[in-house]
């Protein structure tokens, strides 16, 4: 299967993946402390386990404001009616400190689309941006709902996906992951636009299928000057079906530069999440397969943790085994001021298969902080942010009281 569709998988349907086995030794002087990925004594705590009727499956990550409450999307649940009457059309939720949980809009397919396809993006009056299937949309700080763009134009892209970036002018940014043009087998190779505050759109690149990738389905980043950093799973090397994904750069001409083109081995393949950027202006980011070859069916590899400096040199920081230390990360990274890296992986763990919560120190050791085990949660497809206290927050797809996912804190 294609990561683009593994992506509408995970928006139109309930996705899994084979178990893995195995985990390598590290250096033997410092064996007592790098031996094995152990456990680091956290405290997880469920702020809210879903029900349905404020959501199912929160497949992404969440934002959170200055208050502490913390806001996100569930691809299904709500409105059992226009979207599908089997699953509901999603929601955008909030929960706060106490864990009290409100739905801030259910999808209906008016106006509004269905099936919320990005985590959200809020700005300092709290309003909050998000996609949905076709649409942008905002919901502001007393929570009105207004779609902001259309995509009926398979030229202006299709299939919005991705956190959107948002400026300081109010211009929001961010990507489709068909359209553009009649490639990619006539879906279209995807889209990088921008949509200025009075919902004008326009397409800062088009990607062709070829060595600058397709489907970009993450979302940009931005820098001081302007450019935007991003990931397409999909397109380049063509040693993977579809292709093996690159790391991109479009300019403030529009001018796009492919960073790095992964070939689908040791280096990983199918970049599908947010990158981050340091101040030195290197990107970090997760491919969900590649990696250790010797891991998954058929010797695929079990995902990596990469980095990419300003020049396009790329590095593995760590490449999972599948083992107690996880498999597939499919979240964004989070990253503190120390360096120190902090993402999920959707599977792997323990016998139960259900996904880690990780911490990546400079030196490219793993520590896992926690493991799922279906009935706190299972596979945490949406990474994880942190606050101040070193909190981290993120959400399962699965897992809880009724199986339909949960959003959880996890303390030092």
């Amino acid at each position: 299967m294609s990561q683009l569709n593994r992506f509408f998988s995970s928006v139109f349907s309930i996705p899994r993946l084979s178990s893995f086995a195995a985990l390598s030794l590290a250096l033997t002087v410092l064996s007592c402390l790098f031996a094995s990925p152990q456990a680091q004594a956290q405290t997880l705590t469920v702020l809210h386990s879903f029900l349905g009727g404020e959501g199912e499956f929160p497949t992404f990550g969440l934002v959170r404001d200055s208050a502490g409450n913390l806001y996100g999307t569930s691809v299904y649940g709500g409105i059992f009616g226009n979207c599908d009457n089997e699953v509901g059309g999603g929601t955008v939720y909030k929960v706060d400190p106490s864990g009290n949980t409100t739905s801030l809009h259910d999808f209906n397919n008016g106006t509004d689309g269905c099936n919320p396809s990005s985590t959200l993006a809020i700005d300092s009056a709290g309003n909050l941006y998000g996609t949905s299937y076709p649409t942008v949309f905002k919901i502001d700080s007393a929570g009105n709902f207004t779609m902001l763009f259309f995509f009926s134009n398979p030229a202006d892209g299709s299939t919005p996906a991705g956190t959107l970036f948002r400026d300081s002018q109010g211009n929001l940014y961010g990507t489709t992951a068909g359209g553009g043009n009649d490639g990619c087998q006539s879906f279209g190779c995807g889209t990088v636009f921008k949509l200025d505050a009075s919902g004008n759109e326009t397409v800062l690149y088009a990607f062709t299928g070829g060595a600058d990738g397709a489907a970009p389905v993450a979302g940009v980043i931005r820098d001081a000057a302007g450019n935007f950093y991003g990931t397409t799973v999909n397109g380049g090397n063509y040693a993977c079906q579809y292709g093996c994904g690159v790391v991109f750069k479009i300019d403030t001409t529009g001018k796009q530069t492919t960073l790095y083109t992964f070939t689908g081995g040791a280096d990983g393949q199918w970049p599908a999440t947010p990158l981050v950027r340091d101040s030195a202006g290197n990107l970090y980011g997760v491919t969900e397969s590649g990696g250790d070859l010797n891991c998954g069916k058929p010797h695929v590899g079990c995902g990596t943790v990469y980095k990419v400096t300003p020049a396009g040199n790329k590095s593995i920081l760590y490449a999972f085994k599948a083992g107690s230390d996880g498999s597939h990360p499919t979240g964004g990274l989070a990253r503190d001021s120390a360096g120190n890296l902090y993402g999920t992986t959707a599977y792997g763990g323990d016998a139960h298969n259900d996904g880690i919560v990780f911490k990546l120190g400079n030196f490219g050791h793993e520590r896992v902080l926690h493991r799922f085990n279906n009935i706190e949660g299972s596979q945490p497809w949406g990474g994880v942010i942190l606050d101040a206290e070193g909190n981290l927050y993120g959400t399962t797809q699965y897992g809880g009281s009724l199986g339909q996912g949960i959003v959880f804190k996890l303390a030092p």
